[in-house]
């Protein structure tokens, strides 16, 4: 039986692949993104007091940051804590 149509061109269908591959490596996978913003949700209530915690995730859960800024907001406010500790005066 003959084919009424031509055969794909090889390079297209590199070209698809290369498509897809970039598709699934893309930032806009859902699952992925789902994976970060958990991931930071945990090192976040690991690291920061309740209140604290509460604010980032906030802001968090409703998108205004990304995981990254979160985990970065979160390093950014441990180490202000650190700075505000009592420390001893020399004599």
């Amino acid at each position: 039986m003959e084919r009424d149509r031509p055969a794909l061109d090889r390079s297209r269908a590199i070209g698809l692949d290369i498509a897809i591959e970039e598709k699934a490596m893309s930032d806009d996978d859902p699952v992925v993104e789902e994976v970060a913003r958990r991931e930071a949700a945990e090192f976040i209530r690991s690291k920061l007091g309740e209140d604290d915690a509460e604010l980032l995730l906030g802001q968090l859960e409703c998108g205004g940051i990304s995981p990254d800024e979160a985990i970065k907001f979160a390093q950014a406010m441990l180490d202000n804590k650190d700075d505000t500790r009592t420390r001893r005066k020399p004599r």
